[in-house]
């Protein structure tokens, strides 16, 4: 394991919509797969198979620093919501497990207490 596999990502250093932009290229690179597999002749339903199954192999490798930037991203993202949740919450007491409310006591239509049997 990487010695960085477990650090909190800097906020700053994380570009702004990381995920969205790695799926746009991601988008692309199989649009442009699919438009090179069609022009050298490939024009029935295995030019889909090939084009999804080209285009997921080549973003692997192509789109790794992207990738990277997008898991950064969304670890940062909940990193930072659940230091806001513990912030507003206060630390979890793991003492004071929260449980529903009692439900309310059922009563006939006079009033009084029903018979649960």
């Amino acid at each position: 394991m990487d010695e960085h596999d477990h650090e909190t990502p800097d906020p700053e250093s994380i570009p702004p919509h990381a995920g969205l932009r790695y799926a746009l290229l991601r988008v692309l690179l199989m649009l442009v797969v699919g438009g090179v597999l069609y022009l050298i002749g490939m024009r029935t339903w295995p030019w889909l198979f090939a084009t999804v199954l080209v285009s997921a192999a080549l973003s692997f490798f192509v789109l790794k620093r992207q990738r990277e930037a997008a898991a950064r991203s969304l670890e940062a993202s909940v990193s930072a919501r659940a230091a806001r949740r513990e912030r507003l919450q206060g630390p979890a007491d793991p003492g004071q497990i929260h449980t529903q409310p009692p439900q309310a006591e059922r009563t006939t239509v006079e009033g009084t207490p029903a018979d649960p049997a």
